[in-house]
Protein backbone atom coordinates (compact mmCIF):
# COMPACT_ATOMS: atom_id res chain seq x y z
CA UNK A 1 0.00 0.00 0.00
CA UNK A 2 2.69 2.38 1.12
CA UNK A 3 4.44 1.91 -2.30
CA UNK A 4 1.03 2.68 -4.16
CA UNK A 5 0.79 5.94 -2.20
CA UNK A 6 4.47 6.87 -2.10
CA UNK A 7 3.98 7.75 -6.01
CA UNK A 8 1.25 10.59 -4.70
CA UNK A 9 3.92 11.74 -1.63
CA UNK A 10 6.83 12.20 -4.00
CA UNK A 11 5.05 14.29 -6.72
CA UNK A 12 4.71 16.78 -3.71
CA UNK A 13 1.02 17.74 -4.99
CA UNK A 14 -1.26 19.44 -2.45
CA UNK A 15 -5.18 19.40 -2.37
CA UNK A 16 -7.29 22.24 -0.81
CA UNK A 17 -10.62 22.36 0.83
CA UNK A 18 -12.21 25.87 1.49
CA UNK A 19 -14.90 25.82 4.62
CA UNK A 20 -16.60 28.68 6.08
CA UNK A 21 -13.51 30.48 7.62
CA UNK A 22 -10.60 27.77 6.96
CA UNK A 23 -8.75 26.55 4.13
CA UNK A 24 -7.05 23.31 4.41
CA UNK A 25 -3.84 22.47 2.27
CA UNK A 26 -2.84 18.81 2.58
CA UNK A 27 0.00 18.15 1.08
CA UNK A 28 0.01 14.52 0.83
CA UNK A 29 3.54 13.10 2.72
CA UNK A 30 3.82 16.08 4.20
CA UNK A 31 1.50 18.44 6.11
CA UNK A 32 -2.09 19.40 6.82
CA UNK A 33 -1.73 23.30 7.29
CA UNK A 34 -5.23 25.50 8.31
CA UNK A 35 -5.13 28.81 7.19
CA UNK A 36 -7.22 32.03 7.00
CA UNK A 37 -5.60 35.03 5.17
CA UNK A 38 -7.49 38.75 5.58
CA UNK A 39 -6.89 42.30 4.15
CA UNK A 40 -5.20 44.34 6.53
CA UNK A 41 -4.24 48.06 4.83
CA UNK A 42 -2.26 47.01 1.96
CA UNK A 43 -0.51 43.44 3.22
CA UNK A 44 -2.56 40.58 3.99
CA UNK A 45 -2.69 39.26 7.39
CA UNK A 46 -2.36 34.85 7.52
CA UNK A 47 -2.96 32.95 10.86
CA UNK A 48 -2.19 29.24 10.45
CA UNK A 49 -2.00 26.14 12.25
CA UNK A 50 -0.58 22.99 11.48
CA UNK A 51 -2.65 20.07 11.79
CA UNK A 52 -0.05 17.68 11.84
CA UNK A 53 3.32 16.66 9.78
CA UNK A 54 4.33 13.46 7.86
CA UNK A 55 8.54 12.71 8.02
CA UNK A 56 10.44 10.55 5.87
CA UNK A 57 11.40 9.28 9.09
CA UNK A 58 8.02 8.31 9.56
CA UNK A 59 7.36 6.66 6.33
CA UNK A 60 10.65 5.06 6.33
CA UNK A 61 9.00 3.50 9.92
CA UNK A 62 5.89 2.92 8.57
CA UNK A 63 7.48 1.00 5.29
CA UNK A 64 9.96 -1.17 7.39
CA UNK A 65 7.04 -1.99 10.00
CA UNK A 66 4.97 -2.91 7.01
CA UNK A 67 7.34 -5.50 5.16
CA UNK A 68 8.19 -6.86 8.59
CA UNK A 69 4.16 -7.78 8.84
CA UNK A 70 4.41 -8.99 5.20
CA UNK A 71 7.51 -11.25 6.05
CA UNK A 72 5.96 -12.61 9.00
CA UNK A 73 2.50 -12.98 7.21
CA UNK A 74 0.76 -11.11 9.84
CA UNK A 75 -1.13 -9.53 5.95
CA UNK A 76 -3.62 -7.38 7.85
CA UNK A 77 -6.79 -6.48 6.10
CA UNK A 78 -7.50 -2.98 5.31
CA UNK A 79 -9.72 -0.96 8.06
CA UNK A 80 -12.95 -0.12 7.29
CA UNK A 81 -15.20 3.47 7.25
CA UNK A 82 -18.56 4.22 6.09
CA UNK A 83 -19.08 6.75 3.48
CA UNK A 84 -22.25 7.41 1.93
CA UNK A 85 -23.60 4.02 2.91
CA UNK A 86 -20.57 2.36 1.24
CA UNK A 87 -18.09 -0.08 3.76
CA UNK A 88 -14.92 1.32 1.94
CA UNK A 89 -11.54 0.08 3.29
CA UNK A 90 -9.01 2.37 3.89
CA UNK A 91 -4.74 3.33 4.52
CA UNK A 92 -4.57 5.53 7.13
CA UNK A 93 -1.24 7.42 8.01
CA UNK A 94 -0.84 9.54 10.90
CA UNK A 95 0.74 13.04 10.93
CA UNK A 96 1.97 14.36 14.18
CA UNK A 97 3.58 17.22 16.05
CA UNK A 98 1.33 19.78 14.28
CA UNK A 99 1.45 23.32 15.90
CA UNK A 100 0.38 23.32 20.15
CA UNK A 101 -3.06 23.16 20.82
CA UNK A 102 -3.44 25.64 23.54
CA UNK A 103 -6.75 24.32 24.60
CA UNK A 104 -4.96 20.54 26.05
CA UNK A 105 -1.06 21.76 25.89
CA UNK A 106 -0.58 19.02 23.35
CA UNK A 107 0.69 18.99 19.52
CA UNK A 108 -1.97 19.22 17.02
CA UNK A 109 -2.40 15.44 14.99
CA UNK A 110 -4.10 14.17 11.85
CA UNK A 111 -5.14 10.64 10.91
CA UNK A 112 -5.63 10.87 7.11
CA UNK A 113 -7.37 7.67 5.65
CA UNK A 114 -6.71 7.38 1.75
CA UNK A 115 -9.62 5.96 0.08
CA UNK A 116 -9.63 3.85 -3.25
CA UNK A 117 -12.10 6.05 -5.38
CA UNK A 118 -11.69 4.94 -9.32
CA UNK A 119 -11.63 8.49 -10.47
CA UNK A 120 -10.55 10.33 -7.15
CA UNK A 121 -7.80 13.18 -7.85
CA UNK A 122 -6.07 12.77 -4.36
CA UNK A 123 -8.80 15.22 -3.17
CA UNK A 124 -10.07 16.04 0.63
CA UNK A 125 -13.94 14.60 0.59
CA UNK A 126 -14.06 15.18 4.05
CA UNK A 127 -12.30 16.88 6.92
CA UNK A 128 -13.23 16.88 10.54
CA UNK A 129 -12.53 17.49 14.19
CA UNK A 130 -12.56 14.15 15.55
CA UNK A 131 -11.30 15.26 19.58
CA UNK A 132 -9.75 18.65 20.54
CA UNK A 133 -7.06 19.03 18.37
CA UNK A 134 -7.38 15.82 16.92
CA UNK A 135 -8.56 16.12 12.71
CA UNK A 136 -9.66 13.15 10.74
CA UNK A 137 -9.49 13.58 6.93
CA UNK A 138 -10.69 11.02 4.38
CA UNK A 139 -8.70 11.55 0.87
CA UNK A 140 -10.59 9.79 -2.47
CA UNK A 141 -7.46 8.46 -4.71
CA UNK A 142 -7.25 6.05 -7.59
CA UNK A 143 -3.83 4.87 -6.68
CA UNK A 144 -4.87 2.31 -3.77
CA UNK A 145 -7.38 0.79 -6.51
CA UNK A 146 -5.06 -1.08 -7.86
CA UNK A 147 -4.97 -3.15 -4.74
CA UNK A 148 -7.35 -5.80 -4.62
CA UNK A 149 -7.97 -5.30 -0.70
CA UNK A 150 -8.50 -1.27 -0.90
CA UNK A 151 -11.68 -1.67 -3.91
CA UNK A 152 -14.47 -0.82 -1.95
CA UNK A 153 -17.04 -3.80 -1.41
CA UNK A 154 -19.88 -4.45 -3.84
CA UNK A 155 -22.99 -2.70 -2.70
CA UNK A 156 -25.71 -5.59 -1.82
CA UNK A 157 -28.42 -3.39 -2.76
CA UNK A 158 -30.11 -3.57 -5.76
Amino acid sequence: MLQLLERLFVQSQCAYRLEHYWTYELCHGKNLRQYHEEREGKGIKTTEYFLGYYSTEMHAENKKEFEENVQQKHHRKPLHKKIESLNMPYYEIVMKDGTLCDLNGQTRTTRVHYVCYPTGKNEIYSLKESSTCEYEVVVLTSVLCNHPDYRPEESKER
